[in-house]
């Protein structure tokens, strides 16, 4: 109660240029494996994520969709420079097969709106599956690494360490890590 902090809702990509510039001191970001030295990982965990389309899109009504068949639409994922984009975009790659990224979003809720409406399919963490997806039983696993990143040598201040603290007692325990 007796703590004040300034909350940015940014992309990673976003967050890791401000931590840089010293405008922000914790960040809670997709990990990436090209990240900066300069940045030390203060807690990181698993984010398991499942393909998923609207309940009455085409694809949820195949007994076994396969990257072929997800390649014949239309993808709802973030901006190709994203970890997540990567890792979807290996799978399709080394099938050989296209990935058609029409409306790319950093979002997550934005994605699972549009996904939701029928626009496309999409990756998104298991988490956020409602009643509005489907889980489709592609046989590909998907996950990010999520992580709270500071600067190396950089003191955190007691707002920091007390939402750090929260975080760890809040991260998901399968796959937690730190």
């Amino acid at each position: 109660p007796e703590i004040s902090l300034g909350l940015q809702f940014i992309d990673s990509e976003g967050a890791y240029d401000q931590m840089l510039r010293r405008t922000a001191e914790l960040a809670f970001v997709t990990l990436s494996e090209s990240m900066d030295q300069s940045f030390e990982v203060h807690l990181r965990w698993e984010d398991r994520m499942a393909f998923v389309a609207a309940p009455h899109h085409s694809l949820a009504t195949l007994k076994n969709p396969d990257l072929d068949a997800l390649s014949a639409y239309d993808a709802l994922l973030p901006e190709a420079g994203t970890a997540t984009y990567r890792s979807v975009g290996r799978l399709f790659l080394g099938a050989d097969l296209p990935l058609n990224l029409p409306m790319p979003t950093n979002y997550m809720e934005t994605l699972k709106v549009m996904t939701g409406a029928g626009l496309g399919w999409s990756v998104l963490p298991v988490s956020m599956v409602d009643a509005s997806l489907t889980v489709l039983p592609v046989p590909h696993q998907v996950s990010r690494l999520l992580g709270a990143i500071g600067l190396r040598g950089r003191t955190l201040s007691p707002q920091a360490r007390a939402l750090l603290e929260i975080a760890r007692k809040l991260r998901p325990a399968a796959g937690a890590a730190n």
